[in-house]
């Protein structure tokens, strides 16, 4: 290969390229079949480049026997003129391989007489393969003004990754949107509304298999004082440890929300009064090892029972554990 087309070529290796779609693979072979009626060329395949190689990705013709070869899913040697293609990022059309520049610089040409051919180009220009059509004969120069009829293809399967690749984007903005929607922005829990989610699944949950659920709120002492004396960035710091430890203390299959500016709630499935007691003991002894104080307070609802019911004892057990400690 030329030293243009590895400079080319480079540019791929260690990269992310837009994996092609069963659509976009179906608009290849369409268009693969509408340029093998209107050019008489053996074989026309698209290729996309994958580490530094072109892989074929669809082939329409002569592909099976000599002198080509070729299959989809090969990857292509780099005699083949479908590297030319990727230097310059244009169209090229060879009537005489004889006479063209990147043939004349290739050590191991492919089985080449003749070939046509578009990159196609993804947004912002990056290239993402080739279009390309090959024979064992000379073509006539008159063939060139065929060229635009190539580059269209080439920019009709463009268009095609393009629309993909915005598709894919507002998926992944949807997606995180949904998820930022779902977790505490501050802590890394899940915020009011995943609670309230997580809650109502459960609640079905146990009235199906007739499970106890229990549910411990966590409501930091002296959080405000916090904020006033040492500044909100110690608060926040605050909130943060405590999330971290119940998260760490809990079981697994719990689940820790954040449901308001200094409460916290753990929803513990498949959980009895006594694994609840336990629970507590140990975030209690997890908290005061982190010199956090706070007051807590747990309900366990009985199989299949309401777990808006559960919620309203958790909480004012809580408050009954805070007001003791008040003395």
């Amino acid at each position: 290969m030329t030293d243009d087309a590895m400079t080319a070529m480079g540019m791929y290796e260690g990269g992310e390229t837009a994996r092609p779609s069963p659509e976009f693979l179906s608009t290849a072979r369409i268009a693969l079949m509408l340029l093998s009626d209107r050019l008489d060329f053996d074989l026309w395949f698209v290729a996309e480049s994958v580490d530094g190689r072109l892989v074929v990705l669809a082939a329409v013709g002569e592909s099976g026997g000599e002198p080509y070869s070729i299959a989809e899913g090969q990857a292509l040697d780099q005699g083949w003129p479908c590297y030319s293609m990727l230097v310059d990022r244009a169209t090229r059309f060879a009537p005489h391989v004889d006479d063209d520049p990147f043939f004349a610089q290739t050590t191991e040409p492919a089985p080449v007489t003749s070939y046509i051919g578009a990159p196609i180009i993804m947004p912002e220009r990056r290239p993402f393969g080739t279009l390309c059509g090959i024979d064992r004969q000379a073509k006539p120069e008159h063939m060139r003004r065929d060229l635009p009829l190539v580059e269209g293809m080439a920019a009709l399967l463009s268009t095609v990754l393009a629309g993909e690749q915005r598709l894919e984007v507002e998926r992944d903005r949807t997606r995180r949107a949904e998820e930022e929607s779902l977790v505490d922005s501050l802590t890394g829990v899940s915020n009011r509304r995943a609670w309230d989610r997580f809650v109502e699944v459960e609640q079905e949950r146990s009235k199906r298999y007739g499970t106890p659920a229990s549910i411990v709120v966590v409501d930091l002492d002296h959080l405000k004082q916090i904020n006033d004396a040492e500044g909100h960035a110690a608060g926040d710091a605050a909130l943060i440890k405590t999330a971290e430890m119940l998260r760490s203390t809990s079981r697994d299959l719990d689940i820790v929300g954040r449901i308001g500016g200094d409460e916290f709630a753990v929803l513990a499935v498949d959980c009895d009064r006594d694994a609840a007691g336990a629970l507590v003991e140990r975030l209690e002894a997890a908290l005061a090892a982190q010199d956090i104080t706070a007051s807590l307070g747990f309900a366990t609802s009985t199989p299949g029972g309401e777990l808006a019911a559960t919620m309203r004892a958790a909480d004012e057990a809580m408050l009954r554990t805070k007001r003791s400690s008040r003395g």
